[in-house]
């Protein structure tokens, strides 16, 4: 399998679906009464985020799948207690009344959230993501040996709606398992461009053809929804994916196909798009990617979480600079720390080595 270069155009993604996830976020503290109308932006840019990830793993040599697990899940649990930690120690000084033994159990073990963090659903969405990984790996591995590739793409493309059959046999939330399913469709996107090279196929095109027409359909179907008059006072506080059943299958399968369609669009730019040198930014542009993970962990507490941490309830406009600012400040510092962290391992492990040795 040959190795696939840093993509700046996928950068660029990252970079603007964690500011529209942000975004989405002001915006359901400040208009809960509409939020269900246009938290769609941010359930897309989740998609979107989960996507690039199964992609971004696809095609890749797996030769330690322990190693592969390890490293990975280190990646994203290791900033995530070296916030939690600390937030819990902050919650039981100035606001111990949103503690309790039971989530703060839960929050350590990736079991719950504690309130004004529930957006750590993600971390545990993500970890099981790499857990499952290798098994992906060896199974399209076993699929590349076949002579004939379309039914391997047949299956490979079958394999999301498998994995979504199992996990609502499983009682596996529906919105959840559209996002595993999602992992799975950016992998075996990665794993096609890697080995069979499908950056310019008719089946990218296709699938992109497909992601444009899904977007006036959502629209249709968002206005329809809404001036049926079905949304509701005891609905008006909820995402769409805590309405009825099938209104959130619809909503989330058409998102997915738009997001699927958008994305493969991306992936057949991205060659063209990063021979350019992006007015000079390119290490700007991998720089702030580098941070979208740390700013996701650390944005919720200043936004969602309880007083004296939502600054946000501050008067809007200040409230909602101060976040950013408090926001930003704490995701590089987590990052430094992380950073500093991971180096301490990394020579601990070399050390290790050369005893060895």
């Amino acid at each position: 399998m040959r190795q696939r270069s840093y993509s700046y155009l996928i950068a660029v993604v990252r970079i603007i679906m964690m500011m529209i996830i942000v975004a989405c976020h002001f915006m359901q503290f400040y208009n809960k009464g509409t939020y269900n109308y246009y938290n769609i932006f941010g359930i897309a840019s989740v998609m979107m985020f989960t996507i690039i990830s199964g992609y971004l793993y696809g095609g890749r040599d797996i030769k330690n799948p322990f190693k592969f697990v390890f490293k990975n899940c280190l990646k994203i649990l290791l900033p995530y207690y070296l916030y939690l930690i600390p937030v819990i120690g902050l919650y039981a000084i100035f606001s111990p009344g949103y503690l309790s033994r039971t989530t703060v159990i839960q929050s350590l073990f990736l079991a719950g959230e504690i309130s004004g963090l529930g957006h750590f659903w993600y971390i545990r969405l993500i970890i099981l993501c790499y857990l499952f990984t290798p098994l992906l790996y060896y199974l399209t591995k076993l699929l590349n040996k076949v002579k004939f590739k379309f039914p391997v793409i047949f299956l490979l493309l079958e394999l999301p709606i498998v994995f979504m059959v199992v996990a609502l046999k499983l009682n596996i939330s529906l919105s959840e398992a559209f996002y595993y399913s999602l992992y799975i469709i950016g992998y075996v996107m990665g794993f096609l461009v890697n080995t069979l090279d499908i950056k310019k196929s008719r089946l990218m095109y296709g699938f992109g053809i497909f992601g444009i027409l899904a977007i006036p359909s959502i629209i249709i179907f968002q206005i329809s929804f809404i001036t049926s008059g079905k949304i509701t006072s005891t609905l008006n506080d909820y995402s769409p994916v805590d309405f009825p059943f099938n209104y959130t299958l619809i909503l989330m399968s058409l998102t997915m196909v738009m997001v699927v369609g958008l994305f493969a669009i991306i992936v057949c730019m991205s060659d063209k798009a990063d021979k350019g040198d992006y007015l000079g930014m390119k290490n700007f542009i991998k720089t702030a990617s580098d941070y979208t993970f740390p700013l996701f962990i650390v944005h919720h507490l200043f936004i969602m979480g309880p007083n004296p941490f939502n600054v946000a309830d501050m008067i809007p406009v200040m409230g909602i600079r101060v976040a950013l600012i408090l926001s930003l400040i704490t995701a590089i510092i987590l990052k430094a720390v992380t950073d500093l962290v991971m180096s301490v391992f990394k020579k601990i492990g070399k050390k290790k080595e050369l005893v060895k040795i």
